[in-house]
């Protein structure tokens, strides 16, 4: 039974990179949004959204209008939370970028070393 050369080098690539970290994993976008939005606005997030029409049916003009003033200042409030996480998984990714070079080359150097000390033993013998 042969081995198709994509499973072949992805069995290669997964032994060549077994030894980085774990990637980032990120949330969905919806995840992201409800995790800042909740504690800013309840009721602007995913689930709640398509609810609001029925909850609020009926509201008289100025009522609506300071729901409307509400919502505007809950969404820049959201605004400056999402750029806070953007910021902080931005630091994440330039912090396992780091590690992976660092892993990366400590790698190489072990095996530089290794063929380095077996080419001098084989001059020696």
């Amino acid at each position: 039974m042969t081995t198709s050369p994509v499973a072949t080098q992805a069995a290669q690539q997964g032994s060549y990179f077994a030894h980085l970290p774990s990637p980032l994993l990120l949330p969905s976008p919806e995840e992201v949004y409800d995790a800042i939005m909740a504690p800013i606005e309840p009721e602007l997030t995913v689930a709640q959204v398509p609810l609001l029409d029925g909850k609020y049916r009926g509201e008289s003009p100025d009522e609506a209008q300071a729901r409307r003033d509400r919502y505007q200042r809950a969404f820049a409030s959201y605004e400056e939370g999402f750029r806070a996480w953007r910021r902080e998984i931005e630091q994440k990714a330039r912090a396992y970028q780091r590690t992976v070079v660092a892993t990366t080359e400590e790698r190489a150097r072990t095996g530089e070393a290794a063929t380095m000390s077996n080419i001098e033993h084989q001059f020696l013998s």
